[in-house]
């Protein structure tokens, strides 16, 4: 079979979800995230309408869009479907406890300590247990904790018990903290400051407040060995904790999701509410600040609109939840940002040209020179040959060989 068109691809796939909304049960039916609830679908149909009327690259060989702006008024009427539901809300409590101060926080300890979410968390891959804990008759692990979060190099079973191995795979570019404006209590969840390091002297550990934390050091350079820390293993309740699985869901839809593609749509259609637009934006970035949601406040606030606003306050509410490379494509500004996050790291002293760094120990020592091998990883994403090509994945070999319709996307 030849290739379908990109038109004909979306058509496929909204037909689909607009089947399946009837016959899905509401949010409240299932009571769990874990399952498609109507407005799970009817969000998910709102994001695929919001990328297909995305300019996207202008490119009809790698684009993922189809330029057409009247799919942002399906957006619309999909995403306020999911808001004038009442099934969900922007989640705002902090369940008693004094660290963190951050009710968005809270969001993410709910996932590391198996409490269902289902006002925020509209949609979620939900794991449970892990490959130790046998009283769990059903496990269904993953490994989020393990690789994203503050890092600690516990070995034992004492260590990994109490506040859970965390490998720290996934580090953060400097110019996503300097997103955050002063206040926003996101940045030091999203962006952990901290990392575990030894026992504190003539302590039994029984708790994570027994290990001494680190904070990294504050040099240009050296803030993009800063670790994501939406997901922190020394809040599961699950024990004993496993070295190599942890039981951390992962969000698929969150209703602070459904709000931003909202107002996107509300400012980029012809026809849209832009004072609504600012103020689902602002209801966000309140939650944000520690605000109350619903009642406007000047340091939270934004008193105007553009896309750009909007493309940063995606990167500060969702960073880490995946949808960054679709988000930039989207917009058709994948390469743009990838250059640009090249220059900023060479101009804060980090070497993107060789990657190698050995095996990361040099981050927690005291990273006095100013000039900073960094992950491998980031070599090829923000090289020189960076283009419109990595907007799409290869075909596989095992396709183009078999299949002689098939035609290569450019660039591979």
């Amino acid at each position: 079979m030849a290739r379908a068109s990109l038109a004909d691809t979306y058509g496929q796939a909204v037909s689909d979800i607009r089947l399946s909304i009837p016959m899905l049960k509401t949010a409240g039916a299932t009571n769990t995230p874990s399952l498609v609830s109507r407005t799970a679908a009817q969000g998910v149909l709102a994001r695929v309408f919001l990328t297909m009327a995305g300019p996207g690259t202008g490119d009809p060989a790698t684009t993922i869009s189809l330029n057409d702006p009247r799919y942002y008024d399906s957006t619309i009427y999909y995403a306020q479907q999911v808001v004038n539901s009442n099934e969900h809300s922007l989640y705002t409590a902090k369940q008693g406890m004094t660290f963190p101060d951050s009710s968005f926080a809270y969001i993410f300890i709910n996932e590391s300590r198996q409490i269902t979410n289902i006002k925020e968390c509209i949609w979620e891959a939900t794991f449970s247990g892990n490959d130790v804990a046998s009283q769990y008759p059903v496990t269904l692990q993953g490994a989020t904790g393990i690789f994203a979060g503050p890092p600690c190099n516990a070995t034992s079973p004492t260590d990994y018990g109490i506040i859970g191995t965390c490998f720290n795979a996934v580090n953060v570019p400097k110019g996503v903290y300097d997103l955050f404006g002063n206040g926003d209590l996101r940045r030091d969840w999203t962006i952990c400051p901290y990392y575990y390091t030894t026992v504190k002297a003539g302590v039994t550990p029984t708790q994570p407040s027994d290990y001494n934390r680190s904070n990294y050091p504050t040099q240009p350079h050296e803030y993009y060995v800063r670790p994501q820390g939406k997901w922190r293993r020394e809040f599961e309740t699950i024990v004993p904790k496993s070295r190599f699985s942890s039981p951390e869901s992962f969000p698929i839809l969150r209703f602070s999701d459904v709000l931003l593609m909202l107002a996107e749509a509300e400012l980029m259609s012809p026809t849209g509410n832009r004072s609504d637009a600012l103020e689902k934006v602002n209801m966000v970035r309140r939650r944000g600040y520690g605000f109350p949601v619903n009642t406007g406040n000047a340091l939270s606030d934004l008193t105007a609109l553009t896309l750009n606003d909007i493309v940063d306050e995606r990167t500060r509410e969702l960073a880490f939840e995946g949808h960054r490379w679709v988000d930039l494509r989207r917009w058709g500004i994948y390469d743009t940002k990838m250059r640009a996050l090249q220059a900023r790291m060479e101009a804060d002293g980090v070497n993107t040209a060789n990657g190698s760094h050995g095996n990361g120990n040099q981050f927690y020592g005291g990273m006095t020179n100013r000039t900073m091998n960094f992950r491998s990883g980031y070599q090829y994403i923000v090289n020189a040959n960076s283009s419109d090509k990595f907007a799409l994945l290869p075909i596989p070999l095992t396709e183009t060989s078999t299949n002689q319709l098939i035609v290569q996307n450019p660039g591979w």
